[in-house]
């Protein structure tokens, strides 16, 4: 079953690598996911596959499973998000993918979605990408 051949896709694969060379996939959604484009090219890596996730409900689990077995040699699963841990989807996901094999990447906790400076929250993006790009 070829996603990119079903009308609206809710997980969009990444596909700008060999599969085989990925090992590490990094799922995310919004505005992050340009940004992550831009930090793999400015990098130019190859062994980091970014995928889009547009539907977190009802969670395509089967879809994701999928996805992930079509990378054989991915060992590191992430999910990187702007918000910080106990804001955005990864309270959901963590509740609703039940897989053990997913790291967070993206801001510790914190009483506000927004740091109030623009500059820390470029420091803090940039902190994200970098954490995602680090070697596995």
């Amino acid at each position: 079953d070829d996603l990119s051949k079903v009308g609206f896709q809710e997980v969009i694969d990444d596909e700008g690598l060999t599969k085989k060379n990925v090992k590490r996939i990094a799922f995310c959604s919004g505005k992050l996911y340009y940004d992550l484009i831009q930090g793999r090219e400015e990098r130019k890596s190859k062994d980091v596959a970014i995928v889009r996730i547009e539907q977190l409900y009802p969670f395509p689990k089967k879809q994701i499973d999928k996805l992930i077995k079509s990378y054989p040699a991915a060992k590191d699963i992430v999910w990187a998000q702007e918000e910080p841990e106990n804001m955005g989807a990864w309270s959901y996901l963590n509740r609703t993918w039940d897989s053990g094999e997913v790291r967070f990447v993206g801001r510790h906790e914190s009483g506000s979605p927004a740091s109030g400076s623009m500059a820390r929250f470029n420091q803090r993006q940039q902190q994200i990408i970098e954490t995602v790009f680090e070697k596995a």
